[in-house]
C-alpha cells in the first residue's frame, strides 16, 4: 500500500526553488520508504532544487517506493544540484549526488532545460540509480525527457574520481534529448543495470569522460557486466572517453566477473568518437583497472580518431556499412614512425573503412609530401586491424609539390594527380609570362589599324586592348594594356619606323590561388607597304613583368619576368572590287621568357625553366570599302600553332612537373576602320579564338591615329 501523495506547485505555477543545507547531511527532495509518503508530483515554470552540506549532500533522493515526477513537458528549467561544502568532519562519508534513486524508486524529470549537476565530494555522482539487490519485480527507473540535457559531475580535487550516470544493481537511466554528460567517468554501470542515451536517434549526444564497468566487492559483489546504449547522430554529437574495468577486491570468478558483453555505440551521421588513454594493466590483484572492449559498434558514416600512439582499442563487432578512421601518426619516434590501433574482428558483409592519416596532434591531413605510398600502407597495416570483410582504403591527398594517392582494399596504390597544385601554379605562373606573349602579340591591322588611309609621313596613335583569356584548372585571366606610339617615314624611305610604350594590368584567378601582374613594355616595328598591296611588319619587344601571386588561400609570393620577342608579319591585299578586297597574312613571333624562382610565405617554393614560345599564324581578312573613303568594315580568321611553349617547374623537394606547350588554335573576329578627318581615324577589332589550352574569350581593341 502506498502513502499519500504531495503536489509541489502545479502547471501555473512560476517558478519552484527547494534549497536545503546541512552541516552534516542534506537532501532538497527526500521519499520513502513505503510508509511515509511515497508519490511527489513537483511542478513550475522553472524548478530549482539543490542541496548543500559538508558531508552528504542530495538534490533528489527517492528510496524504496518513492514515485517521483519533476517539471513537465512544457517546464522552461529543471536544476538539481548536489553540492559538498566545507570541510568534512573527520572519518565522515563525503557525497554528492545531484539525483539519487534506489530501490525500485521510479524518478522522472522532464523539462525544455534539464540540469542534473554534483560537486566536491569524494564520491560525486550526478545521478546514482540502483535496486541495491539484483532480484527486483521492478528495477529502479529514472527518466529524464528533455530539449537540453546536462549532466555534470565535478571535483575539486584531480585525485578524487567523479561520476556523470551511475547505474548499480538492475538500475535503470533512460535519457531522451540533446544530452551532454561530462565527468572522469561519464557512466559507471554494473550488475545488469541499463543505461540508454538518445535510443529515438533524433538528438545530439556528447559524451565527455570514460564508461566504467567497475566491481566493489564490499558494497555489491555482482558481476560488472551491464547493457550501456549511446546512440551518437550527426556532427555534433562526440564522445571522448573509452571502456575500461575496474575492481576493488578479488572475484571469486574474475573471467566472468569482470567480463562486459552489453557495450553498444551508435555513431552515424559524421558522429565522432576520440577514444583516450586508460592504462590497460591491473596495479594489484585486488585493486585495478584494465580496457575492456567495446562489444558492438553500429557504424553509419561515424568517425572515430585515434589520437596517440597509446590508444589501442577493440570492436567485437561492426554493424552497418562503415565509416572513418583518423589515424594520427608520429613521423618523428625515434623509434620509427607510430600509430594507435583499433582491431575489428567481426563485421557486416561490405563494410568500409576510409582511413585518414593525420599528422601527431591531429592538426592536418598528412599529404603525399610528408608520405611515400608504401609508408602510408605501413602506418595503415600498424593502425587498422580488421575483418576480411572490412575494405579498408585509404587516399593521401596531394601535397604541394607530390601526387595524391589512393590505396585500395587490396593494398594497391594509384595516383590520383597529377598534383594540381604544381600543375595550377605551374599553369598560373607560365600564364602570366607567356600571356605577354598572347597580349602583346598582335598584328598590324590590330596594333595600327588600317594605316593605309593614314595621310603625312608621320603620326602619333593610342589604344586600349582588353580581354579575357580562360584555360585549365579554372583559369580566367583578365587583362588591359594601353599602349602608345609614334612612327615616320624618313624622307627617300620606303619603310615606316616607330616605337611603342604599353602598360598591361592582369587579373588571374584559378582553382588553387590567384596572382596579379603588372607589365610594363618596349617595342620597335618597321612597316614596308607596297603600291601593289603587300606589306611586311616587323617588331621587336622588351617587356618586365611582376607577378603576385596567392596559393591556397594564404601562401603568398613573386615572381620577375622579362620577356623578349620578335614578329614578323607578311600579307597582301587584293582588291576583288572597287568595295571588296581580300588579304592573306602570315606572322611568325618568338618570344623568350626568363626563369625565376617562387618561393611561398609558407616556405614552399617552386623553380621554373626559362619559356620559350614560337607561335605561327596563317589568315585572311575579307574587307568592305566605305564609300567616299569614309573607312572599312573587315572580317578575319586565321589558324594559329604553338611549336614550342614547353614548361617545367620543380618543386622544393625535387618534384618535377613537365608540360607539353604545343597548341593549335583558331582565331576569328571582326573590325572597322574609320576615316573622321583626312588626318585622323579610328578603329575598333573583336576577336575570339577557340580550340586551345588557352583560349581568349574576347578581346576587344579601340584605338585612334592622328597624322602629321
Amino acid at each position: 500500500m502506498g502513502g499519500p501523495e504531495i503536489h509541489i506547485g502545479d502547471v501555473g505555477t512560476q517558478s519552484v526553488s527547494i534549497v536545503a543545507a546541512s552541516l552534516n547531511k542534506a537532501s532538497g527532495l527526500h521519499l520513502g520508504p513505503v510508509k511515509g509518503a511515497n508519490t511527489l508530483k513537483v511542478s513550475g515554470n522553472t524548478v530549482e532544487i539543490v542541496a548543500s552540506a559538508k558531508n552528504v549532500a542530495k538534490g533528489v533522493d527517492a528510496g524504496k517506493g518513492a514515485d517521483v515526477t519533476i517539471g513537465s513537458s512544457n517546464a522552461e528549467s529543471v536544476s538539481i544540484a548536489g553540492i559538498k561544502t566545507g570541510e568534512s568532519q573527520e572519518g565522515a562519508d563525503e557525497q554528492a549526488y545531484g539525483i539519487f534513486n534506489v530501490n525500485q524508486a521510479q524518478t522522472k524529470v522532464y523539462g525544455k532545460t534539464v540540469n542534473v549537476v554534483a560537486k566536491g565530494a569524494k564520491d560525486t555522482r550526478a545521478i546514482h540509480v540502483a535496486n541495491n539487490t539484483e532480484a527486483q519485480d521492478k528495477s529502479a527507473t529514472l527518466t529524464i525527457v528533455g530539449d537540453e540535457v546536462c549532466i555534470t559531475a565535478e571535483s575539486d580535487d584531480p585525485d578524487h574520481s567523479t561520476v556523470g550516470i551511475s547505474a548499480m544493481s538492475h538500475g535503470q537511466v533512460h535519457i531522451t534529448g540533446n544530452t551532454v554528460v561530462t565527468a572522469s567517468d561519464a557512466i559507471g554501470a554494473r550488475g545488469s543495470s541499463v543505461v540508454s542515451i538518445n535510443a529515438d536517434g533524433r538528438h545530439y549526444t556528447q559524451i565527455n569522460g570514460n564508461v566504467n564497468f567497475s566491481y566493489d566487492a564490499p558494497t555489491s559483489g555482482t558481476s560488472v557486466d551491464a547493457t550501456v546504449v549511446l546512440n551518437l547522430v550527426g556532427p555534433e554529437s562526440s564522445w571522448t572517453g573509452n571502456m575500461v574495468v575496474t575492481w576493488n577486491g578479488t572475484p571469486t570468478n574474475k573471467d566472468e566477473y569482470l567480463s562486459v558483453t552489453g557495450m553498444k555505440l551508435g555513431l552515424s551521421k559524421g558522429a565522432v568518437w576520440t577514444p583516450v588513454e586508460t592504462g590497460h594493466d591491473s596495479t594489484t590483484v585486488t585493486l585495478g583497472q584494465k580496457y575492456t572492449a567495446l562489444n558492438l559498434l553500429e557504424n553509419n558514416d561515424g568517425v572515430i580518431n585515434i589520437t596517440d600512439s597509446a590508444i589501442d582499442v577493440t570492436v567485437e563487432k561492426m554493424t552497418g556499412t562503415g565509416g572513418t578512421v583518423n589515424l594520427a601518426a608520429d613521423l618523428t619516434a625515434e623509434e620509427g614512425s607510430q600509430t594507435g590501433r583499433i582491431t575489428i574482428d567481426e563485421a557486416d558483409a561490405n563494410s568500409k573503412i576510409d582511413v585518414k592519416l593525420k599528422d601527431a596532434k591531429m592538426e592536418r591531413n598528412l599529404t603525399s609530401d610528408d608520405l611515400t605510398a608504401e609508408k602510408a600502407k605501413s602506418l595503415m597495416d600498424a593502425g587498422i586491424e580488421a575483418a576480411e570483410n572490412v575494405g579498408v582504403t585509404s587516399t593521401v591527398e596531394e601535397g604541394m609539390y607530390n601526387d595524391g594517392f589512393r590505396i585500395d582494399e587490396e593494398g594497391a596504390t594509384t595516383s590520383t594527380g597529377p598534383n594540381s597544385v604544381m600543375q595550377s601554379t605551374l599553369e598560373l605562373a607560365a600564364a602570366a609570362p607567356l600571356a605577354i606573349n598572347r597580349i602583346l602579340m598582335n598584328d598590324v591591322r590590330k596594333r595600327l589599324g588600317d594605316i593605309r588611309t593614314s595621310q603625312g609621313k608621320s603620326g602619333v596613335w593610342a589604344r586600349y586592348d582588353g580581354g579575357r583569356l580562360s584555360g585549365s584548372a579554372g583559369l580566367e585571366n583578365d587583362f588591359h594594356t594601353i599602349p602608345a606610339g609614334v612612327d615616320t617615314v624618313p624622307d627617300d624611305s620606303s619603310i615606316r619606323f616607330g616605337a611603342a610604350l604599353s602598360y598591361t594590368g592582369s587579373e588571374a584567378d584559378y582553382r588553387r590561388g590567384n596572382a596579379d601582374m603588372d607589365l610594363y613594355g618596349l617595342s620597335a616595328y618597321g612597316l614596308w607597304m607596297g603600291e601593289a598591296g603587300q606589306f611586311v611588319d616587323v617588331v621587336g619587344r622588351l617587356a618586365s613583368a611582376k607577378t603576385d601571386m596567392t596559393v591556397d588561400g594564404g601562401k603568398k609570393g613573386s615572381m620577375d619576368n622579362v620577356a623578349l620577342s620578335l614578329s614578323g608579319e607578311v600579307g597582301w591585299r587584293f582588291d576583288v572590287s572597287s568595295l571588296f578586297y581580300v588579304e592573306p597574312q602570315v606572322e611568325a613571333t618568338y618570344t623568350f621568357v626568363n626563369a625565376d624562382r617562387l618561393e611561398l610565405s609558407d616556405g614552399s617554393n617552386y623553380e621554373f625553366d626559362d619559356a620559350h614560345s614560337l607561335l605561327g599564324r596563317a589568315g585572311m581578312a575579307f574587307g568592305v570599302k566605305c564609300p567616299n573613303e569614309m573607312g572599312s568594315v573587315h572580317a578575319r580568321v586565321s589558324a594559329v600553332h604553338e611549336f614550342l611553349g614547353d614548361l617545367k617547374v620543380t618543386g622544393g623537394n625535387g618534384a618535377i612537373l613537365e608540360t607539353d606547350g604545343k597548341d593549335t588554335w583558331v582565331e576569328y573576329g571582326l573590325g572597322v576602320n574609320f576615316n573622321l578627318t583626312p588626318a585622323t581615324y579610328f578603329w575598333a577589332d573583336v576577336e575570339r579564338t577557340s580550340g586551345g589550352v588557352l583560349d581568349e574569350d574576347w578581346r576587344a581593341t579601340v584605338g585612334v591615329r592622328h597624322a602629321f
